[in-house]
């Protein structure tokens, strides 16, 4: 019996689909319906999602807070990783996370932004999340038939080669 796609499962199938280890990356420690929660694992996820999209600032501080930053997985694929990083403890200089999966990203292209306006207006009605076995769906197909997207976003040998 195959089991039920979370959010932890799809984050570990994307950074195992990339060839990546995500105990090199994050520490996942706190999850909901559609989003994760963790800590990076030094400067790796930093690096890694540093050349995605980025939101504007102002909607980056409107929905996550003051200092917080958004990267989306760029490409125009299906689905898309988004990475919220909020802002650095001043006391102890600690980062954290949260790591969701989008339909598709409304940085990408307009028939992308259309997915993923569609995708928050449904949840918004709905009073749903993210569907995490469409989720699931879509990269399963992704990374199996179309490995020019997968590869898209993968970071390049030297990135990966980047140490802590």
């Amino acid at each position: 019996m195959k089991s039920k796609a979370t959010i932890i499962s799809n984050i570990e199938f994307w950074f195992k689909a990339q060839g990546l280890q995500i105990s090199d990356y994050v520490i996942l420690t706190l999850a909901d319906r559609y989003r994760a929660f963790g800590w990076p694992v030094g400067d790796k996820l930093r690096k890694l999602t540093e050349k995605w999209d980025q939101d504007p600032f102002d909607i980056e501080e409107y929905l996550h807070g003051e200092g917080a930053q958004s990267f989306r997985e760029p490409g125009g694929v299906f689905p898309a990783m988004q990475v919220n990083y909020f802002a650095r403890d001043p006391a102890t200089g600690v980062e954290f996370v949260e790591i969701d999966f989008d339909y598709a990203s409304p940085l990408a292209d307009p028939i992308s932004f259309l997915i993923h306006a569609g995708e928050f207006l449904w949840n918004w009605l709905s009073g749903n999340t993210t569907n995490q076995e469409t989720v699931r769906k879509l990269l399963e197909w992704r990374f199996r038939h179309a490995p020019a997207l997968a590869a898209a976003s993968k970071p390049s040998s030297s990135e990966t080669a980047s140490s802590s």
